[in-house]
């Protein structure tokens, strides 16, 4: 009889014993196998081919790291500090103050209810003590607010440039009344010390126009509305005497002479007035009827007796026309403009005149200054200084007789490495590599003109526009500038 091999446990046992490599094991130690081959061939392959790691879908858990945090802030606004300009000591006028070094009531420099933001404003922001900027720049919203935000801690120069407030936010003359410097006007600038974490509020700059708000005659006596007849304009021809920044010596008296055009429609009758509008009244009364009428399209000299102030220094003086109405009107597009007065006072410096410092033809003597720069006005040439080792030297056009370039030692106060310049006769567009070093006074690219070595300028030092790309690289502001006959 056969045996039930399904059934015997004694066949079960030999059939499964019978099987040289048990299926189980078998799967498991290839399984191991390819896994060892495989991380084997990984690391040979990453080591051979280093690359970036694969991008992670996982944000990282961040790290310790050694950079400052920017998380600080600055903010602020410009403002018109609002005062009625006036020379009337006797007179107290809300919102100003009175500033003995002009004769004149200015804006007092506090920012107060009902005092309106400047639109439009470029603010720049710099590294360091002022003067500095390059680092950023914002402009300013309705409300004449600014902010500079995502700034490490340090040391930073917050600066609102006032030829740049009239030019950007098309603001008629004034002056700076905040923050306060120690001698005069505010500067538009201001130096902050930013804290980790701190957002500095505050960061405030007043602006003063200057002028008088314009009376505006909306109705009569009888209180019907007054339509005028014909319209009130004139027109800018030229300074007849003492043209911008004539020098004159101290309490120098003399007649400031405009020539001015009727550009509107109505006859100036002798009920019309020469009046201050501002800014420094050099002694001038304050009011001086026409002498004669002058009919539309027609020119007059308009004249006012002045005194230079015995203080030195620059002043200017803003004037503008009154018509019997006693309304206030002047030049540019909306007849709203002041023309001005524009002095220095000091001994007039040109080629025979040798300022109270002593020049030396001895450059040791600023051997202490690193670098600096000389200009020779006699030579028209330019030489950049390392202590007392001349570096380079260029061949320059300075002023012109009729308009001399400034004598003395001054230090660079901005750079800009392009600029628009306009004066009387002349607008130029995008003048490379401007180092200004006094006022208006600067060192800059010239290429309009190739006659180099020949006084060919308003004033400024004109270099070839490669030259002054390597002495723009070569200085920085404060900068000494030595300029001698």
């Amino acid at each position: 009889m056969r045996e039930n091999r399904r059934t015997s446990p004694t066949n079960r046992i030999k059939t499964q014993g019978s099987v040289s490599t048990p299926r189980g094991p078998r799967r498991i130690k290839w399984f191991v196998l390819a896994m060892v081959v495989f991380m084997w061939s990984a690391l040979a392959v990453a080591w051979i081919y280093p690359s970036n790691p694969a991008p992670s879908f996982v944000d990282p858990e961040p790290t310790p790291t050694s950079r400052k945090l920017a998380n600080s802030s600055i903010r602020g606004i410009v403002w018109h500090d609002l005062c009625e300009s006036s020379i009337d000591e006797d007179v107290l006028r809300q919102g100003c103050e009175w500033e003995p070094s002009r004769e004149m009531y200015l804006a007092n420099g506090a920012l107060e209810a009902g005092e309106p933001g400047i639109q439009d404003v470029e603010v720049s922001l710099g590294i360091g003590q002022c003067p500095s900027m390059g680092l950023a720049t914002v402009s300013t919203g309705v409300d004449g607010s600014y902010t500079f935000s995502g700034l490490e801690a340090g040391e930073y120069c917050v600066w609102v440039n006032g030829s740049v407030l009239q030019k950007v936010a098309k603001v008629v003359p004034g002056v700076w009344t905040y923050p306060k410097v120690d001698a005069g006007d505010g500067n538009g600038w201001t130096t902050i010390n930013l804290g980790t974490r701190e957002d500095k509020g505050g960061v405030n700059f007043g602006w003063d126009y200057l002028n008088k708000p314009v009376v505006e005659i909306n109705e009569t006596e009888a209180g019907t509305e007054l339509t005028p007849s014909c319209t009130d304009r004139a027109t800018f021809v030229q300074d007849v005497t003492v043209p911008d920044g004539t020098y004159l010596a101290p309490e120098k008296i003399f007649d400031k002479v405009w020539r001015l055009k009727n550009t509107g429609t109505c006859t100036w009758t002798q009920d019309y007035s020469l009046v201050f509008d501002g800014g420094d009244a050099l002694g001038a009364q304050a009011t001086s009827p026409f002498l004669k009428d002058v009919p539309p399209e027609s020119t007059v000299d308009l004249a006012i007796g002045m005194q230079a102030p015995e203080a030195r220094g620059s002043y200017k003086g803003y004037w503008m026309l009154r018509n019997p109405n006693e309304t206030l009107f002047g030049i540019g597009e909306d007849a709203d403009r002041p023309f001005w007065v524009e002095i220095v006072v000091d001994t007039k410096p040109d080629r025979n005149y040798v300022e109270s410092w002593s020049y030396s033809l001895d450059p040791t003597e600023l051997a202490d200054e690193g670098r600096w720069i000389d200009v020779d006005v006699s030579q028209q040439r330019l030489t950049a200084y390392d202590g007392s080792t001349p570096v380079m030297s260029f061949v320059v056009s300075t002023g012109t007789a009729a308009h001399p370039t400034v004598l003395g030692q001054f230090r660079i106060w901005i750079k800009l490495e392009f600029t628009d310049m306009s004066g009387p006769g002349y607008h130029l567009e995008d003048v490379p590599y401007t180092m200004y070093f006094y006022q208006g006074y600067g060192l800059h690219g010239a290429y309009w003109h190739n006659n180099f070595g020949t006084p060919m300028s308003h004033g400024c030092v004109n270099l070839e526009i490669s030259d002054a790309a390597w002495l723009f690289d070569f200085a920085s502001v404060g900068t000494l500038v030595n300029v001698h006959p």
